[in-house]
């Protein structure tokens, strides 16, 4: 084998021209570069332990290092013979005369499992396993016996066989069969505990840390020991935590860190149907980590997944089917389109209450917004016939939402109220919710698209997938018999919906993942295996975003500032705005700003205002230049100054759940900004707040807009008109130039979060990426 790589060396000018596959390519040179760090790693740890100058506590990861290198060595020269595969080279631009060579993965990883199932199938091991796992289940049987009622317990033998033999698995389970709380245990239960911790990626942050509570609770501990949880900003874990549940993106930061992951032993991947941007940049790290890491466990769970795609990306992994226990569910749909769906969920959730003695109901509604309109109308409605039918009690369900609100959509209520829970499309697939008998489809969901060309990412609401739909019909027939709504028609359902949601890999901007595979030293990003590959366009767009950031040098490869920008768990320009304020004196009221924006929610609560007194609100955090982002500092300072009061917030209809998540996020910004770049909690005069804006302009420089008309401006990236959102403080307030920190897409393309701006503040911030001659001919 290593003279093959020899031959291939010596042929340069043939090699140019040779189309390998991409992940060859990317695998072998990867293995090569890792093999001489490992080897010039392991003589240096080798010369060290004869003279005695390390603690006996290293010698276990020095030898995991010298069995990974020789795991590798080995990888790499594997010879030709008659029992193995034929690792030949196929190319016409070779000569036929001479040797054909190729580095052919896929026969290699059929070779290597089965050789490695013959030796585990050897009579004694065998024999052994089983006996082992038997033993686990009647331990289970008898510990557990409400858990033991979840259809996944009848596959416990079977499961836990297959994740012995294989190191890849793909756990697909319908509703209900456990698979989320259950295989975590069973995982514990057979020992792999012992070996490393059991780490279980959820798409949300509310998943993992209910998940998480409800496992700690099942196995007799709290969180935080046994079991718990790590999320952006937050982390409930200790050393004695063995089953670790976190978002995809944690997952991801510590790849960051330690690329081999040696303090896990098996790696649940939850969810893997949603298609996150996190969870599609793991599935391919993971793959290429399973070949260095052969020891390392790899289990892909789904309720509904396409199984021939995720098999055949996974080298053909072998699939495991867990049968759940649906009641029958019957489905109703509208006659006809709704054009207030609001009010159609509003009338439906009324009728149900009417007509049906007993069961819970669930409600799909597309975000917190129409979550909050409809617990308002129906909050008036359902007193006229309370005495009628009992009471309607509504819980509000969204990511932003705190814990303890969260957690009560799972209390158990009196006999003589029905809960109605309004939620996103969190309720899924990532949350079970007892009782629930009636579910009302709305259809819909929020989306977000990067429009690539205007370089700007929207917040659109979207038709649900077919999947979607299937998922959410599947939530009213978990305990008993259900009824779901769907309010759309079935021609809808038949020739609207898509098959499957679009993965987000493919939808919205990706610079944050760009980041952090060029952390990773991945470069050629458009021949990087993805299971779906990112448009082209996108992620040309991402590579000028961060080369005009900063983040990249003029050959594409990760600059200092970017190295930085990547250890910040925010957007890549927020983590910009924050290393520069570090050389501006203003890192506490960027921090503050940065700690708000990242929560990605309104901060005023309007919805029981006129617009008489919602100007009166803004009013008094208003200060010039105009600025949404300075209010936000204001509010926060304020907020400071009356101790924290939730009174001080309801007086002045402010979100005190939105306050307190970024009060505990500037503490933790603050700490890592400390730490990163030993900077200290320096302010200046808040009166002067042109270098808080300067800094700002240093990330968002490409959200610039120019005056158009009344409470409208111009983008200067795609010449798109916009308008002013209603609950910005620029509303009715017209400038000649603005930045912004989003776009919201609705009835009409509005801008939010907005602050007033000079030209010359522009070109000096980013000189090279405007050309404002032609623009200031007008000015």
């Amino acid at each position: 084998m290593r003279d093959s790589f020899e031959k291939i060396k010596n042929k340069r000018d043939i090699l140019n021209t040779i189309k390998l596959k991409n992940r060859e390519e990317y695998i072998s040179t990867r293995l090569q570069k890792k093999l001489t760090e490992l080897n010039t790693l392991n003589q240096y740890n080798i010369s060290n332990i004869e003279i005695s100058i390390y603690k006996p506590n290293t010698f276990e990861k020095i030898l995991n290092q010298i069995l990974l290198f020789k795991i590798i060595k080995k990888f790499l020269n594997i010879k030709k013979t008659d029992s193995q595969p034929n690792f030949s080279f196929n190319t016409n631009t070779i000569d036929k005369k001479s040797v054909k060579y190729k580095f052919n993965f896929s026969h290699l990883s059929s070779y290597l499992q089965k050789k490695k199932l013959i030796n585990k199938d050897n009579d004694e091991k065998k024999n052994n396993m089983d006996k082992t796992i038997t033993k686990t289940k009647k331990t289970i049987l008898n510990i557990n016996p409400k858990q033991n009622q979840l259809p996944i317990i009848n596959s416990f033998f079977p499961l836990m066989k297959a994740v012995d033999l294989y190191d890849t698995l793909i756990v697909v389970a319908e509703t209900g069969a456990g698979k989320t709380t259950q295989i975590p245990k069973y995982l514990f239960s057979m020992g792999y505990g012992r070996l490393g911790q059991i780490g279980i990626t959820q798409p949300r942050r509310i998943a993992a840390i209910n998940v998480a509570t409800r496992v700690a609770l099942e196995v007799n501990s709290s969180v935080g020991l046994l079991v718990g949880y790590v999320i952006r900003f937050e982390d409930c874990i200790s050393n004695l935590t063995k089953i670790k549940f976190m978002t995809e993106g944690i997952l991801l930061r510590e790849i960051i860190n330690e690329p081999l992951l040696l303090q896990y032993s098996v790696l649940v991947l939850d969810e893997a149907h949603e298609r996150s941007i996190f969870s599609d940049i793991l599935f391919s790290l993971l793959k290429d980590l399973n070949i260095l890491r052969s020891d390392l466990k790899l289990i892909i769970c789904s309720a509904t997944i396409n199984t021939n795609k995720f098999s055949k990306f996974f080298s053909y992994a072998p699939l495991f089917q867990i049968p759940g226990k649906i009641y029958s569910v019957e489905i109703y749909n509208s006659k006809e389109s709704e054009i207030d769906y609001l009010d159609a969920v509003v009338r439906t959730i009324l009728q149900i209450h009417i007509k049906s003695k007993q069961g819970d109901i669930l409600v799909f509604l597309t975000g917190q917004e129409d979550i909050e309109i409809v617990e308002n109308i129906i909050s008036k409605r359902s007193k006229l016939i309370k005495t009628l039918m009992g009471q309607l009690e509504t819980f509000p369900l969204y990511a932003n939402l705190s814990y303890n609100l969260q957690n009560k959509i799972f209390l158990k209520l009196p006999t003589n109220k029905r809960k109605v829970v309004l939620s996103t499309n969190i309720a899924e697939t990532s949350l079970t919710i007892s009782g629930i008998t009636f579910v009302i489809d709305s259809g819909l969901c929020k989306l977000k698209y990067f429009d690539y060309l205007a370089k700007y990412e929207t917040l659109i609401v979207s038709p649900i997938a077919k999947s979607s739909a299937w998922q959410r019909s599947g939530r009213a027939g978990r305990t008993a018999k259900g009824i779901c709504f769907r309010l759309y028609t079935v021609d809808t359902y038949k020739f609207v919906l898509r098959k499957a949601i679009v993965p987000e890999i493919q939808r919205i901007e990706i610079d944050s993942v760009i980041l952090i595979l060029k952390c990773l030293g991945i470069n050629d990003i458009n021949n990087f295996e993805f299971l779906d590959k990112p448009p082209v366009e996108s992620v040309f767009a991402s590579l000028e975003h961060l080369y005009i950031l900063g983040g990249l040098n003029e050959e594409g490869q990760l600059s200092k500032l970017g190295r930085y920008m990547c250890e910040f768990p925010l957007k890549p320009s927020l983590s910009k705005i924050l290393i520069i304020s570090n050389f501006h004196q203003c890192v506490e009221e960027i921090l503050i700003i940065c700690s708000i924006l990242s929560l990605e929610s309104r901060i005023f609560n309007y919805n029981h205002l006129n617009n008489v007194d919602q100007k009166q609100v803004l009013k008094k955090f208003t200060i010039i230049p105009k600025s949404d982002h300075l209010s936000y500092l204001n509010v926060f300072r304020e907020w400071i100054n009356n101790d924290f009061s939730i009174n001080w917030t309801d007086r002045n209809s402010i979100d005190a759940k939105i306050m307190f998540k970024a009060r505990f996020i500037f503490e933790q910004l603050l700490g890592l900004n400390q730490k990163l770049l030993n900077s200290q909690k320096i302010g200046i005069n808040k009166t002067n707040p042109t270098m808080i804006i300067k800094c700002l302009l240093s990330g968002l420089f490409m959200n610039a807009a120019f005056f158009y008309s009344a409470n409208c401006y111009r983008l200067l990236s795609s010449s798109t008109v916009v308008s002013v959102h209603p609950s910005s403080l620029l509303l009715n307030y017209n400038t000649k130039w603005v930045v912004f920190q989003n776009i919201v897409l609705t009835n009409k393309e509005f801008i939010n979060v907005i602050t007033e701006v000079k030209i010359e503040w522009l070109i000096e911030t980013a000189p090279i990426f405007y050309n404002f001659k032609k623009h200031m001919k007008n000015y």
